[in-house]
């Protein structure tokens, strides 16, 4: 179940995945690319590293679909 500290949390986020963020579509299998799209596009500007920022995702949302 999605909880408010996922950053996916009141988005309606499903297939496509699409970067709460920025609202980038993720194309293929799900979250492809979403490790190297958040590091060079985000990780600066929220100051918070990639692993801790995955790690806060809910299960239903870090699945493929």
């Amino acid at each position: 179940m999605c909880n408010e500290n996922c950053p996916c949390w009141d988005k309606n986020i499903t297939h496509p995945r699409i970067c709460p963020i920025c609202d980038y579509i993720f194309k293929g299998n799900g979250w492809d690319g979403i490790d190297a799209h958040y590091k060079a596009r985000h990780e600066k500007n929220t100051g918070e590293l990639y692993k801790d920022w995955w790690s806060r995702m809910c299960d239903e949302h870090k699945a493929k679909r």
